[in-house]
């Protein structure tokens, strides 16, 4: 872990962590199936295991499906920090979570961050 250090006024040390340039990848994972609960569980324990943590986050969400009937739904968001995943493994997760879940789509994205731990 990276910081740079040095003195305030009245001694304290002041820590200004390093920024460093990642990707974050955010899961949009429909909660309203059975089974639901445990792909959550698959997921973040997936991105956890490749990059070393994950968060989730509820959510409700609303999508046009393709007969036009407008659904309303709980979803829990699940995202991590990465600097490696390719878009092809990202959309092969979200294909096994439209499949376990028997979704017609299932939504992910990756956006360009900086990010620090400290």
């Amino acid at each position: 872990m990276s910081y740079d250090s040095s003195l305030a006024e009245g001694g304290s040390i002041v820590y200004e962590p390093i920024m460093s340039r990642s990707k974050k990848v955010r899961f949009y994972i429909p909660t309203t199936k059975d089974g639901a609960e445990d792909v959550v569980d698959e997921v973040v324990i997936r991105l956890s295991n490749l990059f070393g943590g994950a968060t989730t986050l509820p959510a409700k969400g609303a999508y046009v499906m393709n007969d036009g009937e407008l659904v309303r739904e709980e979803v829990t968001l699940v995202e991590s920090f990465h600097t490696d995943m390719k878009t092809a493994d990202l959309t092969q997760v979200a294909l096994q979570i439209k499949d376990a879940l028997n979704e017609e789509a299932v939504a992910f994205e990756v956006e360009q961050i900086e990010s620090a731990f400290v």
